[in-house]
């Protein structure tokens, strides 16, 4: 899936282990990698600047694994703190692109996950979590 705007563009890659990465650039050069897996942020450089974000070497890139490093949602547990997976199950599961946007200093782009068959698996509860990442300048949030 790729979409053009007049001053941006982002685009889905396969990234590491070929899962799902949108790939997100401000019209000042900033830049995010978000992988679908986890709606997990694996990089940001700001404009002008370098990588700001870790990744752990021992991120195993696999649908089954969490990825670790950068900045991850951790839902709807900390650490082994219940009884579902380490930081609860949203980390391993495909979220969906539901939009993205540039305005003349940011682009962003927002991601869905509702609950379903898979996560009723693990906890019987209706959820629906949204992320939207937004970059630009020297900034992120």
């Amino acid at each position: 899936m790729n979409a053009l705007n007049e001053k941006h563009l982002y685009t889905i890659v396969p990234g590491c282990g070929d899962l799902p990465m949108l790939q997100l650039v401000a019209p000042d050069g900033a830049r995010a990698a978000i992988y679908l897996h986890g709606a997990h942020i694996a990089s940001w450089i700001p404009a002008g600047g370098g990588e700001r974000l870790f990744m752990s070497r021992k991120s195993q890139f696999r649908s089954d694994a969490p990825i670790r490093g950068g900045v991850p949602v951790v839902f709807p547990q900390f650490g082994a703190s219940g009884p579902l997976p380490l930081h609860g199950l949203v980390r391993t599961m495909p979220w969906e692109l539901v939009g993205a946007h540039v305005s003349e200093d940011r682009a962003a782009a927002t991601f869905r996950l509702r609950d379903n068959d898979e996560s009723h698996c693990l906890w019987a509860h209706a959820f629906l979590a949204e992320l939207t990442v937004s970059i630009g300048g020297s900034r992120w949030k």
